[in-house]
């Protein structure tokens, strides 16, 4: 979701972290405007990342158990949005990451 359009919504619509996330970027003194993707090469490369295309030193089987125990990750599952969301196995480890797939490869 992008900012412009967060902060044009209805609150109501707002998850508790959403709402705590954009509480906190109210409070800065700026403007937002919308750029079309095609005029923001940077956002639109990284908003459409692979999960295994880079390496941070993320430990995707410690994030698939932190998953199971995240309560904002089980209201996800749930919630009424334009993400589509998949259960994802972690090759032979036998763990599962809930990716989005909305752009048809996995994103956490």
């Amino acid at each position: 979701m992008t900012l412009v359009h967060a902060f044009t919504r209805q609150t109501d619509a707002w998850s508790p972290r959403q709402w705590r996330h954009l509480s906190g970027i109210s409070e800065i003194n700026c403007t937002f405007k919308h750029f079309p993707d095609k005029k923001n090469s940077v956002a639109d490369a990284l908003s459409s990342i692979e999960i295994d295309a880079i390496q941070l030193g993320l430990d995707y089987n410690h994030l698939a158990k932190e998953q199971q125990q995240d309560p904002d990750t089980t209201a996800a599952r749930t919630a009424i949005t334009a993400l589509q969301w998949k259960d994802v196995l972690l090759g032979d480890s036998g763990n599962i990451i809930l990716c989005d797939i909305s752009t048809k490869r996995p994103r956490t």
